[in-house]
């Protein structure tokens, strides 16, 4: 999966228009692949695409559990985008003792 490599160059290049093209074929091919759909969750924020971002998100999240570590550094960088992964998270496992944790890092919407 060489294309996975390069996806994820062209979004650190701010090129995610032309990562996407790349992602979209790899999931295709390779659906459920958890580097493939991590990077479609990043295409699909970085062009403000909230819609697939949000399905490539519960996707993300039904193939492998939110990871406090990963969480906790959205959660620093955009409080905006953590608090629509603890929506999602409630969704798919609410009793997750990590939710309780993240929620009070994050913060109530309007504190920053």
């Amino acid at each position: 999966m060489d294309g996975t490599q390069r996806a994820y160059d062209l979004l650190e290049e701010g090129k995610a228009a032309e990562a996407l093209e790349i992602l979209v074929e790899l999931d295709r091919v390779y659906p459920n692949t958890r580097e493939v759909i991590t990077n479609l969750v990043n295409a699909y924020y970085d062009l403000k695409d909230m819609f697939n971002y949000e399905h490539a998100a519960r996707r993300l999240i039904r193939l492998e559990p939110p990871e406090p570590d990963l969480a906790y550094g959205l959660a620093d960088k955009n409080r905006e985008a953590a608090r629509t992964w603890i929506a999602m998270w409630k969704r798919v496992d609410p009793h997750d003792p990590d939710l309780k944790i993240f929620e009070q890092r994050v913060g109530s919407p309007g504190k920053a």
